[in-house]
C-alpha cells in the first residue's frame, strides 16, 4: 500500500509541476517556439499577464506580445492552483483479493477428505480456481463433469459442488471480492469526474485571445 501511494503522489507532483512550474512550462514553450518559423519573437517583453520581463511571443491576431510561458498556456490551456486546491485526484490502493486455494499440496490434502473417488482429483488439485469459476457459472461447469460409457458421476459432482458452496475461506473470499468491486466502481466514478473537471479547467483557461485587446 505504501509503495502504491508513494507512486501515486509522485505522479500527482509531476502532473502539477508540468502545469504550474515556470521552469517546466518555459522550457516546453521555448523549445516549441525555437523550432517554429511562423511566429514573431522578441527577446525582452514586459508580460501583461504574469507581470514579468522575459522572452516574448506575439499574439496571433494582433501586435501585442506576452511572455513565452503565458503564450503557451493561453494557446494550450493550463491547470490553475485554484483547481488543484479544490480537487484532488482520487486514489485507490486496495489489492484485489487472492483466491485462497492456490497451494496444490493443500488442495491434495483437502481432496482426500471428500467422498466419491478420483472423478475430479486432477481438476480440484491443479485447477481449483478455474473449477470454482466454472461453478459460479453453472452452465459452464457442466462441461467439466467427466463422462464414461455409464454417464456422469452425479454423486461426485454434488460432493464437489457442496464443498465449494460451503467452504468458509471461499465465502470470505467472495465477501472480500464483492467489497473490492463495489469500492473500485465508486473510485472509477470519482476518477472519471476528476478527469472531466480537469479537461474543463484546461479548456476554460485556453483563451487564445490577446489579454489586452481581446482579438
Amino acid at each position: 500500500m505504501t509503495e502504491l501511494y508513494d507512486a501515486f503522489m509522485a505522479d500527482l507532483i509531476h502532473e502539477r509541476d508540468k502545469n504550474l512550474t515556470e521552469c517546466d512550462n518555459n522550457i516546453i514553450a521555448e523549445f516549441i517556439y525555437d523550432n517554429t518559423d511562423d511566429i514573431v519573437k522578441k527577446e525582452q517583453v514586459d508580460c501583461c499577464v504574469c507581470l514579468t520581463t522575459r522572452r516574448g511571443i506575439q499574439m496571433p491576431n494582433c501586435e501585442h506580445f506576452v511572455c513565452a510561458r503565458c503564450h503557451y498556456k493561453m494557446q494550450n490551456g493550463f491547470i490553475s492552483d485554484t483547481f488543484y486546491n479544490a480537487h484532488r485526484r482520487p486514489f485507490y490502493g486496495q489489492q484485489k483479493p487472492e483466491y485462497p486455494y492456490k497451494d496444490i499440496s493443500e488442495n491434495a490434502e483437502i481432496y482426500k477428505t471428500l467422498p466419491y473417488g478420483d472423478w475430479y482429483e486432477g481438476l480440484f488439485i491443479n485447477s481449483n480456481e478455474e473449477l470454482y469459476k466454472c461453478l459460479k457459472q453453472e452452465e459452464e461447469f457442466m462441461k467439466y463433469i467427466p463422462y464414461d460409457k455409464y454417464g456422469t458421476n452425479i454423486q461426485s459432482f454434488n460432493s464437489i459442488k457442496k464443498w465449494f458452496e460451503t467452504n468458509e475461506k471461499i465465502q470470505e473470499y467472495e465477501t472480500a471480492l464483492t467489497k473490492f468491486y463495489t469500492e473500485y466502481k465508486l473510485f472509477e466514478a470519482q476518477n472519471d469526474l476528476y478527469d472531466r473537471l480537469y479537461e474543463e479547467e484546461k479548456k476554460k483557461n485556453c483563451m487564445k485571445r490577446c489579454p489586452l485587446c481581446r482579438s
